[in-house]
């Protein structure tokens, strides 16, 4: 808008319907920029959570398989030693997950 049309819109409207429009019009830009710089930031941090996310993901399964493999060592250093010592076997508590129950 040229400076005529402006002063045409103050005679018609009135100086502070105008000025009313223009702070609204300049708040409607800055939320919208605002908005704008929010979605990318959230971008970004979503992307970084999710790479994250992955590596920990990465990081358990290794760690579960370490443990199972932890587990399996020492039943098989107390069936050894069992055996060396002439204890009896538990042949019921091998296998059996918490609970009694039988693993799968």
């Amino acid at each position: 808008m040229d400076h005529q049309n402006i002063g045409l819109l103050i005679a018609e409207l009135g100086f502070p319907i105008v000025m009313a429009l223009a702070a609204f019009g300049a708040l409607w830009w800055t939320q919208k920029f605002v908005m704008a710089s929010l979605h990318r930031d959230i971008e970004e941090v979503k992307s970084e959570l999710v790479s994250s996310q992955q590596a920990q993901y990465e990081i358990i399964v290794k760690l579960i398989d370490r443990v199972s493999g932890l587990s399996d060592g020492v039943l098989r250093t107390e069936i050894i030693c069992r055996t060396a010592i002439g204890l009896e076997q538990e042949w019921n508590r091998i296998g059996m997950a918490k609970g009694g129950r039988k693993k799968d």
